[in-house]
Parts: structure tokens; C-alpha cells; sequence
């Protein structure tokens, strides 16, 4: 059990840091994401949630959720709720953080989106890290396969630790919208979205992965209800801009100073 936990915290640092979605041309859509995150063969979940995201014209708004585990009786139940909900500007370089998704939703904290931080839930962000420090060094590609009537090209990553060996399975469709795309900088590699990534200790998966990553698309326009928020947003966004933060200044040497002592 411990040693899957540390294959988690390696699973959870890559599936969460490479979120970012490619919200830079004018597509709208209203989109999904699909997490899982399993153990003791897939017998057992962790956690298991959709999340719901929205873009437009370089601006996307994101679901930021967490998992709930109940006891009642020795039954465990486990769900997730949304805690925040985070408006990103590209253009503007800003993250905000709201209570909730309503043009009226209390502003829960500002940030530069390029600054390393961590959101008021806990939840930490670095929009650098996000699909470059896992980028596919030496992902090979794997025979296509058909699921649920989609064809998907898929390639295969292995990432090797002190813990042992995760494989890492992403699955490509050439005909959806690459502006949801998971993992951009793979999609270009692949030359198409990523829709979908599995990970597991086993190269041909004979159970339930230990982890899941699916993204589906909703539909691809936003309501009035939804224009009126990121109108808003944007707005405010505007009119109140975010700074920097200033460099880290460098540690002090630690070497000791002589000091003077008087002759007796």
C-alpha cells in the first residue's frame, strides 16, 4: 500500500499539473473531464469525478473539485464537490478564483497566472510546469484501437522511478476539437487532441488503470447565462489587473562572519 501510494503522488503531480487547456482561438464550448484514480487492482477508488469547464475567445472558466469520502455504518461512499471556480485570461494573464459560477459570485482571490502559487483551497498551480517538465521524450506508438465507435491513435510513455515503473497510455482523435485537447504540447507531437490517458505498472492493462483521464466535448457553443459570466469577468479582469510577483531574492550565504573579540 505504501508503494502504490508514492506511485499515486507521481500519478496525481502528472495528471493534475498537465491540465491546461488550450483556450487561445474563439472556439465556445462547454466540456468535460473525466478523472479517476484507482488502487488494489482497480478494485477500490480513490477518487472519481467529472469536472466541467468553459471557453471562449482566449478566456476559459474551470471546475476546481474535491473528493468527499463518508462512513456511515462502516460503508464508505465517496463523491466530489466543487469547491471554486477559476476564470483564466489569457490575453490578460490573470487567474481569479470565485465561490461559484455566477456573474454575481463572490471573488475568492486574484492571481498572475504565470507566478507559481497555490489556489485558497491548497490546490497548487504552475501553469510552466503544466505539459513541458512531462513532455513525450520517448513515446512510442502503439496499434490503434476503437472504443465506444471513436478510433483512437495511441502512444505509449514509460517513466521510470526509485518507486518502480508507471506506463502512461494517451489515446489521440484526429477529428476532435483541438482547442480541449489534454497535454497540448503531446498533441502536437501526435499531430492530434489527446482525448483521453490512462497510467498503470503493466504495459497491456488487464485491469482497471491507476489512473484515468478522459475529455469529452459537451457541446461546442455557451448560453446566454454562460456569455453574461465571462462578459463579467472579463470586465472585472480588466479593471483590475494583476502584477507579478517580485523575483525570489536568493538565500544569504550561510558562511559565518569573523567577529572581533577584544584581547584580555
Amino acid at each position: 500500500m505504501i508503494k502504490f501510494l508514492r506511485y499515486i503522488k507521481i500519478i496525481v503531480a502528472i495528471f493534475f499539473l498537465c491540465t491546461k487547456a488550450n483556450s487561445q482561438d474563439k472556439f465556445s464550448a462547454k466540456f468535460a473531464t473525466e478523472v479517476g484514480g484507482y488502487f488494489n487492482h482497480g478494485k477500490d477508488t480513490i477518487f472519481y469525478g467529472i469536472m466541467n469547464s468553459w471557453q471562449t475567445d482566449s478566456m476559459l472558466i474551470q471546475e476546481i473539485s474535491t473528493s468527499v469520502n463518508k462512513n456511515v455504518n462502516g460503508q464508505i461512499t465517496r463523491s466530489v464537490r466543487v469547491d471554486r471556480v477559476i476564470f483564466i485570461d489569457y490575453r490578460k494573464k490573470v487567474l481569479f478564483e470565485y465561490s461559484n459560477m455566477s456573474d454575481t459570485a463572490r471573488l475568492m482571490g486574484p492571481h498572475f497566472l504565470y507566478d507559481t502559487f497555490s489556489l485558497t483551497t491548497g490546490y497548487p498551480f504552475n501553469i510552466r510546469d503544466e505539459d513541458v517538465k512531462y513532455g513525450p521524450r520517448q513515446a512510442r506508438q502503439l496499434a490503434d484501437t476503437t472504443i465506444d465507435s471513436v478510433r483512437y491513435k495511441r502512444y505509449l510513455e514509460r517513466i521510470d522511478s526509485l518507486n518502480g515503473t508507471l506506463y502512461f497510455t494517451f489515446f489521440a482523435d484526429c477529428e476532435s476539437q483541438p482547442s480541449i485537447s489534454l497535454y497540448p504540447y503531446h498533441a502536437r507531437k501526435f499531430g492530434c487532441p489527446v482525448m483521453m490517458a490512462t497510467s498503470s505498472d503493466e504495459v497491456n492493462i488487464r485491469k482497471r488503470p491507476y489512473m484515468l483521464r478522459k475529455r469529452m466535448l459537451l457541446r461546442d457553443y455557451l448560453t446566454e447565462d454562460e456569455e453574461r459570466i465571462f462578459a463579467a469577468w472579463r470586465k472585472y479582469a480588466e479593471e483590475h489587473p494583476v502584477k507579478p510577483s517580485p523575483p525570489k531574492k536568493k538565500p544569504k550565504s550561510g558562511k559565518r562572519k569573523n567577529i572581533p573579540t577584544n584581547n584580555i
